[in-house]
């Protein structure tokens, strides 16, 4: 299990840079240089020349070309012209397209506020893991109520105890939501897919000459230390339209295989506000997330600072709540189409496949 090696390889790296980053260990690897006892680079560090960044990987990504702007279709002041950039991945597999800065720095915060307040609402989250957890909370304290995840957001500001709340969301589901315990869809389970993220969704794709009309997203909540195992996305009934992944917030080493576990995956690193485009024979590849770095964690192993959306100075509480979580997590939106023709006539009952 190839896949399986290099993950543990990538969580080793990040947990490992983890420690290195903290306040105690910069000072004790200071004190040794002062002392001239130099220490060589540790072989967990010699991962991370493996992992892609399109930022310094240029032998290892194909360019394929410079937006004008920012994938938003709102009219709005763009932060990043011309620093919009599409890369194909050169090594195997074929068809993995990264879009570096798909949303400029404004567009990010709007996009992950609405995740945070909209997408987290009661509609998308009824196959989330909420209502395992309601039943739990019954089942040990009796005094459970219906709405205490009711509009769990904005709750979890309220709480002010660092989203403690809001941490116990990991998913929700937008239009046809994926059923977890039998691994399909469902062509009666479904929301409203928001029309605002389709459209932005459709500028991405054609920016590869790809189409896709979304239907169904999984939206993830990940705290810094998470990570996602492998596996593939084939619930869908049409299997040759793309997934489109954005990530938002702290960055994350995401992983690409192949149609088999005993591929060696490629890591990645996306950082906020890029998008991953799986197409073609890459559509079916295992993937996952290696892991989430936290800020010092990042600016350890890439010797830059950390990209911030947003500071809180001069924001309403509202904005402030949103800056404060993307310092600590990161939010990622799946995109997919699921009907073949867009008809519920070719309906596939798909029970078993999936995640």
């Amino acid at each position: 299990d190839q896949f399986r090696i290099v993950d543990r390889k990538i969580k080793a790296l990040v947990k490992r840079a983890e420690l290195e980053s903290t306040a105690k260990q910069r000072k004790k690897r200071a004190w040794e240089e002062s002392q001239g006892v130099g220490r060589s680079q540790e072989e967990w560090k010699d991962a991370w020349d493996d992992i892609v960044d399109v930022v310094r990987s240029e032998e290892q990504v194909r360019y394929v070309a410079t937006l004008p702007k920012c994938c938003a279709l709102d009219d709005h002041e763009c932060s990043c012209a011309g620093e919009t950039k599409v890369f194909e991945l050169r090594s195997y597999p074929p068809g993995l397209f990264i879009v570096r800065n798909a949303l400029c720095k404004g567009q990010q915060h709007k996009w992950a506020k609405v995740a945070l307040e909209d997408y987290s609402r009661e509609d998308h989250t009824n196959l989330s893991n909420l209502s395992k957890l309601a039943e739990s909370d019954a089942e040990a304290s009796g005094n459970y109520k219906v709405g205490d995840f009711d509009d769990i957001w904005r709750k979890s500001c309220a709480d002010n105890d660092g989203f403690q709340r809001f941490r116990r969301l990991r998913w929700s589901c937008l239009g046809y939501h994926y059923d977890w315990t039998h691994r399909c869809y469902q062509k009666n389970l479904k929301s409203t897919f928001p029309e605002e993220l389709s459209n932005f969704c459709q500028q991405i794709a054609q920016a590869v000459d790809q189409d896709i009309v979304p239907e169904a997203a999984i939206v993830n909540y990940y705290p810094v230390g998470s990570c996602m195992g492998g596996h593939i996305d084939d619930a869908e009934h049409d299997l040759e339209k793309p997934i489109i992944s954005l990530s938002l917030g702290r960055t994350a080493i995401f992983l690409i295989g192949g149609q088999k576990k005993d591929v060696a995956p490629t890591p990645i690193l996306l950082r906020s506000g890029d998008a991953v485009m799986m197409t073609g024979e890459s559509r079916l590849c295992y993937h996952g997330v290696g892991g989430i770095l936290s800020a010092s964690a990042e600016e350890y192993l890439t010797g830059d600072k950390p990209f911030v959306t947003f500071s809180g100075e001069g924001m309403d509480a509202a904005d402030r709540y949103v800056s404060e979580y993307l310092q600590l997590h990161r939010i990622n939106m799946n995109v997919r189409q699921v009907r073949i023709g867009l008809s519920d006539d070719n309906w596939i009952d798909k029970t078993g496949s999936g995640y």
